[in-house]
């Protein structure tokens, strides 16, 4: 996932895949 080894992925990074774009946008946009 994302080229990183498995002790390096984050929350963060499990929220991206898990909720994609839509999840960010509403993260940016409010």
């Amino acid at each position: 996932m994302l080229g990183k080894k498995p002790e390096e992925i984050t929350l963060y990074d499990i929220v991206v895949v898990m909720e994609g774009p839509y999840f960010l946008d509403k993260c940016v946009l409010g």
